[in-house]
């Protein structure tokens, strides 16, 4: 998870309660020739250097950071970075925009897990509860709207929308300034009413909202049988996009081109605006 989020007012304060001693487990943060952090054990630092009787943490600290300071922190690969204070107070103040924020993977788990893309911008970056991120963050559109509400198919309950009958229909998915590289989408069918399951669509990316590109093609695909039964699909996309929609291809199963759905969830490498 990264490790910013969004906040109009925030105090960046070192703490004042610090070991003076380290243990041998304890790790030293340094920064070498080539200004890339890397961290090093307290014994294998001893070992690398002298054969001494402690490796001693300073006992006069300051308490609160300067603007040049820097932030340690560890991203979701384990690798160290830093951020300066001025950059992450940016960052947290703008909702996120400011600083060298590293980038998050979401990883499919199964069907209606919390680790897809659209749960993690509605928890603030794994921050707060889950409200929708519908208009914060997320910016969802339809070709038509036959019945429903847009809002609801990113609002994990057991919910129905569906477009009028009009081939080409879709239902689209904004990220504002921020981009996903996609590696997985799940599709619920709706809640109420059976039939009217989608079998032909596209998944679709873009970055200007004009040229789409496919991601994922399904035709005929007969696996959503049931009222609010989840569907799941691996992808490989290379690019990062900033829009995603689903595009209707061809008939549902009632011989209709209505796209109609319950929710849609997306994974992949999520990069902060």
């Amino acid at each position: 998870m990264p490790l910013i989020k969004g906040h109009s007012k925030v105090e960046f304060v070192v703490p004042t309660n610090v070991e003076v001693i380290a243990d041998n487990t304890d790790e030293l943060v340094m920064v070498d020739s080539n200004d890339e952090l890397f961290r090093i054990s307290k014994e294998n630092f001893l070992d690398g250097v002298v054969s001494g009787n402690g490796f001693e943490v300073p006992t006069v600290v300051k308490t609160v950071a300067a603007s040049g300071d820097y932030f340690i922190g560890i991203d979701s690969s384990g690798e160290l970075y830093r951020i300066s204070k001025a950059n992450l107070l940016a960052g947290l103040s703008s909702g996120g925009s400011g600083g060298n924020v590293p980038t998050s993977t979401s990883a499919f788990v199964s069907s209606g897990d919390n680790n897809g893309i659209f749960y993690y911008i509605g928890t603030s970056f794994g921050t707060t509860v889950w409200s929708n991120p519908s208009g914060n963050g997320v910016y969802v559109s339809a070709s038509s709207i036959g019945a429903g509400n847009v809002d609801t198919l990113i609002d994990r309950m057991n919910s129905s929308f569906y477009t009028n009958s009009t081939p080409g229909s879709w239902v689209k998915f904004g990220l504002g300034s921020a981009k996903l590289k996609c590696n997985h989408y799940s599709l619920k069918s709706r809640a109420d009413s059976g039939d009217y399951y989608p079998r032909s669509w596209k998944l679709q990316g873009s970055n200007d909202d004009t040229t789409w590109a496919d991601i994922d093609i399904q035709s005929n695909n007969s696996s959503l049988i049931a009222n609010s039964q989840w569907l799941s699909i691996p992808v490989t996309s290379n690019v990062a996009y900033s829009y995603f929609r689903i595009l209707n291809t061809g008939f549902n199963s009632a011989g209709y081109d209505h796209l109609v759905l319950g929710e849609v969830e997306l994974y992949g490498e999520y990069t902060p605006s």
